[in-house]
């Protein structure tokens, strides 16, 4: 035997419609809520990686003047090491002395040769280091950039959190009128 179905009331079609709207607000949310947390987790892993980038720039920097430095080194191991010979040589051969004066001479020539060959690779590399300079002041305003964008999405989630926060009190008052209209409808008038 089956029951007939009790008539459906207007206030009852009401009600559902209130309980339709409260879940479909709470799946809004939900997602919302999901996109900020994706957003904020692809905002972190980009820092991460400029970070890293940032390090490894560095990092070829110290290596560079390391490579240059070494290099002064051995060129002025070499130029010590030429002219001890230079002087054994004249002390030992003073007859050759005219040929000693001649080599000095073309020693120095290749010196002031070498130094304007160094000075001009040193006033290339230190034209590079201000390029390299220029470039970190750049990446530096990008990251001042970012870091103004991150500012900003967090002033925005922040704003998503009030209203989130405003949106939970208005559907907790939602379901405050909805228990207030379910003990209306199921109170017994005769009681």
């Amino acid at each position: 035997m089956t029951a007939a179905a009790a008539p459906v009331s207007p206030m009852d079609h009401g009600l559902a419609l209130l309980v339709a709207a409260h879940d479909q607000t709470h799946r809004d949310l939900e997602s919302l809520a999901d996109d900020v947390r994706k957003n904020h987790d692809e905002s972190s892993n980009r820092i991460g990686l400029l970070d890293t980038k940032a390090e490894f720039v560095g990092a070829r920097l110290t290596a560079e003047v390391g490579l240059i430095n070494r290099k002064l080194d051995d060129i002025e191991r070499s130029g010590a090491v030429v002219k001890d010979h230079v002087l054994l040589m004249t002390g030992k051969f003073g007859e050759l002395d005219k040929k000693v004066t001649l080599l000095d001479e073309r020693l120095t020539a290749r010196v002031d040769a070498l130094d304007e060959k160094f000075t001009s690779r040193f006033d290339t590399a230190d034209a590079r280091f201000d390029g390299i300079d220029a470039r970190l002041d750049a990446a530096d305003a990008r990251f001042d950039r970012i870091d103004a964008r991150l500012d900003g999405i967090d002033a925005r989630l922040d704003g998503i959190d009030a209203r989130l926060d405003g949106i939970d009190t208005r559907l907790d008052g939602i379901d405050t009128r909805l228990d207030t209209i379910v003990k209306i409808l199921t109170h017994d008038p005769s009681e």
